[in-house]
Parts: C-alpha cells; structure tokens; sequence
C-alpha cells in the first residue's frame, strides 16, 4: 500500500516536472504578453498566469522537501542559493520601485532539485515535444501568410498584422518567445541540451523523436532568423559530429559541408549580413559605454545599477543578458553567476564530460552575445544542462 502511494507520488511528481518545464519552453511567453499574442480556441484556460504560479508554486514546495530529506545533489544546492539570493534581492527592490528583472531566472533556479530527478529520458522527452510543438506554430503561423489559413490557437499579433499590409508572404516571425534573439537563444539552447543528452545516454525509442525535434527545430531558427541562434546550434552539431563519429575523415567531410550550406545561406542575403554587422557595432558601443557608466557609477558595478536608480535619473541597458545581470545585481550576484559556470564546467572537464563542458562554454557566449538569454525558456534548459552534468557521474541519482 505504501509502496503504491510511494508511486503515485512520485509519478504526479514527475509529471508536474514536465509540465512546468514544457510551460517554462513553450508558453510562458504567450501567458504573459496579451500584446503580443492572441489566445483562442479554449487555450486561454491553459495558458495563463495562473497555471504558472501555480506549478511554480508547487515545484518550488516540492524542491523544499527535496532538500530537506537530503536526496539532491549540492550542484542543486548551489542553484537554489543562487535562486533565493536573485529572487529576495530583486522582491526587495520593489520599494524602491525598481526594475524587477531577473526574478523568474531565480524563482525557476530555485526548482533545480526537482528537474535533477528526472531522468535523461524523461527530460529528453519533454524537450523533444517542446521544440516539435514549436514547429508545428511555425508552419501554423506560416499558412496563414501561404494560404490565408487563421487556425492557430495562439496568434502571432505582429507577425499578422505585418502580413495584412504587405503583397509578399512573410516568412520571418519571433515563433512563440515575442522577440527572434530570444527565440534564437531559446531554440538553440534546448537544441544544444538534446545533443548533450544524445550523447552522454542515447535512448534507442526516442531516436526518432530526437530527429523530428531536431528538423523541427533548425527549420523554426531559420524562419526565426536569429543569426546567434543558428550559429550557435550549427557549432553544437559541428562539435556532436566530431564527437560522435569514429571516422575522423567522415566527420570532416560532414563539417564541412555543414559549414558551406549555412554559410551560403547567410551569404545569400547581403542586406542582412549589413544589417548584423551595424547591430554588431552597436552592441560593441554599448559595452564601452557600459564601462564609461560604471566609471562614472562606481556603485552600480559593486552593488547594482538598481540599488542607485532611485536616487538618479540617469538609467542604462546593455544588449547583452551576461552584462545586463552585472548591471543589476553588481558584482556579488554576477561572481554567484560565474561560479556555477565554473563549477559546472571544471566538474565536466574532471570527470572527461566534453560535450557538456563545450555546451556550458556555447551557453554562456549566449549570455555574453543575446539580451534576452535569461528568459525562463533558458533559464529551465541552463538548469537542465547544469544537472545533467552532474547526473551523469554522480551516484545519488536515486530518484528516477
């Protein structure tokens, strides 16, 4: 009888994990921004803020207990007081009427105990779904430029309004994430993590899955036209290709083709190519400028720009998450973020994990590259990288 409670319990569990990750993925975005997309057919009464606060209320309870009885991991630990530092610095923040940033990268940090006990299989398939769901809004939202065909339950509101006024079919859109850098950085990370579990402990039934993620999910970044998000997918298939392969010849020949088909594709759009370089130039000013700022501000670059904002009329913002999070926590918040970095990455090296620490080093140069890498979409793939690498080689893993 126990036993069967035992079961129950843990099952409702698992699948509670699913679906706050599929949610954190998938429809965090379209819940929060009634602007930018439109909800119809019935789907309202699933995507909404409730069903977030909701999961997130309970994962979060259910990681307590986790910690409490001792059957996590310390790398979960870590995540969690780095979690509760960025959710009680950012809560406090509110009476000075401060920018609220970076409180759901936290809040979804905190539950990193209970996404430590799925299983690779389990969480292999939750991201599988997650990207094939997104293609399949990608062509929804593409028949409607294509066909005239209005039959998504969630409705891209720029996308739409966009394609009403022109003669041409529109093939760009920022898919489920409200903006394409973000959607690049989302789409890209939870690719990155399936090649990592593609690896590590590939499972034979979810071959096919695992493919149909992986066409569904290029086949979105390049109607995204996110050029960070396919770089970054493309060096995580050129580094799985070399890892994966015994024959060092094929996996050239692979590499290289690879590599010339994407490159004509980029070079195939010169305007686009212009239009990168000139944003490249501005986030490179942006980040002098940043320097200049702190120069001027010493104490937003030891204790955060928010701490200082009340007091100044004078706000500032960069392009880029890893720089933005220093921005606002100052130096102790960003050293926290570093150090999980680190620690993860060192542990992939010792214990001869590559492909993980290689992930690690491509997620963070997103950090460094996207503004908008630290969504919850992210931030739920950079814990499930995190433990993944730990999981691997760690003998407590006794909750599967």
């Amino acid at each position: 009888m126990f036993a069967s409670e035992s079961q129950v319990s843990k099952k409702l569990s698992k699948n509670l994990t699913l679906l706050f990750i599929f949610y954190s993925l998938v429809l965090f975005i379209p819940a929060f921004s009634p602007n930018y997309y439109s909800v119809r057919y019935g789907a309202e009464y699933f995507v909404n803020p409730f069903v977030w606060f909701i999961s997130l209320t309970l994962m979060i309870g259910m990681s307590l207990l986790s910690l409490a009885s001792r059957r996590t991991h310390w790398s979960c630990l870590l995540l969690f007081a780095v979690g509760s530092y960025i959710v009680l610095y950012n809560s406090v923040l509110i009476f000075f009427g401060n920018y609220f940033g970076f409180v759901n990268l936290g809040l979804i940090l905190c539950t990193s105990p209970k996404i430590y006990e799925l299983s690779n299989e389990n969480l292999e398939k939750i991201f599988c779904w997650g990207l094939i769901v997104l293609g399949l809004f990608s062509v929804l939202t593409l028949s409607y430029g294509l066909l005239g065909l209005d039959i998504s339950p969630i409705v891209e509101n720029r996308y739409q309004a966009i394609q009403d006024q022109i003669q041409t079919v529109r093939t760009s859109s920022s898919s489920l994430f409200g903006q394409k850098n973000a959607a690049g950085s989302a789409i890209s990370s939870a690719m990155l993590l399936l090649l990592n579990l593609r690896l590590s402990s590939p499972s034979q039934k979810l071959k096919l899955l695992s493919f149909l993620a992986f066409v569904s999910a290029f086949c979105t970044l390049l109607m995204v036209k996110s050029a960070g998000g396919i770089l970054i997918s493309i060096a995580g298939f050129l580094f799985f290709i070399l890892f994966k392969l015994k024959s060092k010849m094929l996996a050239l020949v692979l590499t290289t083709l690879l590599f010339t088909t994407i490159s004509v594709y980029i070079l195939s759009d010169l305007t686009n190519i212009q239009y990168k370089i000139s944003s490249a130039s501005v986030k490179f000013g942006r980040i002098l400028a940043l320097f200049t700022y702190f120069k001027e501000q010493p104490s937003s670059a030891f204790f955060g720009d928010s701490l200082v904002k009340a007091a100044s009329t004078q706000t500032f913002y960069t392009e880029s998450s890893f720089l933005d999070f220093w921005l606002n926590f100052g130096v102790v918040g960003t050293l926290c973020f570093v150090l999980i970095f680190t620690a993860s990455f060192i542990h992939g090296l010792v214990q001869r994990f590559y492909f993980g620490a290689l992930t690690l080093l491509l997620l963070f140069l997103l950090t460094l590259i996207q503004n908008s890498s630290l969504m919850p979409a992210n931030a739920v793939i950079i814990v499930a990288v995190y433990s993944r690498i730990f999981l691997n080689f760690s003998p407590i893993n006794t909750c599967r």
